[in-house]
C-alpha cells in the first residue's frame, strides 16, 4: 500500500509540471523535485544542451537521467552531488568526462554510451561501488 501511495504522489507531482500532456519546462520539474525532496529526476529527451544550475542544488538526488539530449559539457558542480548512485548520460554529445567524477563515492551506475568520448578518465577506477554491466 505504501509503495502505491508513493507512486501516486509522484505521478500527481509530475502531472503538475505538465500542460495537456506536454512538459511546461525543465525548471518546473527541478522545482517540483526540490520541493518534494524527491531522489530521482528524469530529464531525458528534453532537448537540453546545458545542464541547468539549479539542478546542482538537489543534493538528495540518487538517480539522475539526462539521457538523449544534446549535452556536450558537464559542469564540475555535478560531481559534488554526493548521493548520486545512477547517472544516465547516454545519447548526448559529450567529448570528455572530468577527473572529478572520482568525488562520486556512491556511484553505482554510469551510462555513457552513444556520446563522442574518445577516452575516459583514470579516476573512474577509484569508484569502488561502480558496477560493471
Amino acid at each position: 500500500m505504501r509503495i502505491y501511495i508513493k507512486a501516486l504522489v509522484i505521478v500527481v507531482l509530475l502531472s503538475s509540471c505538465m500542460n495537456n500532456g506536454e512538459v511546461k519546462d525543465i525548471h518546473s520539474i527541478i522545482r517540483t523535485t526540490a520541493k518534494n525532496n524527491m531522489r530521482e529526476i528524469n530529464l531525458s529527451k528534453m532537448g537540453i544542451d546545458t545542464i541547468p544550475n539549479e539542478l546542482f542544488k538537489l543534493t538528495q538526488l540518487q538517480i539522475l537521467d539526462l539521457s538523449n539530449n544534446s549535452i556536450s559539457f558537464i559542469p564540475d558542480s555535478l560531481f559534488f552531488l554526493k548521493n548520486l548512485k545512477t547517472i544516465k548520460l547516454s545519447g548526448n554529445k559529450l567529448k570528455s568526462i572530468s577527473h572529478l567524477i572520482r568525488e562520486l563515492d556512491s556511484l553505482e551506475e554510469l551510462h555513457l554510451d552513444n556520446n563522442e568520448l574518445s577516452k575516459l578518465p583514470d579516476s573512474l577506477f577509484f569508484l569502488k561501488n561502480l558496477k560493471n554491466h
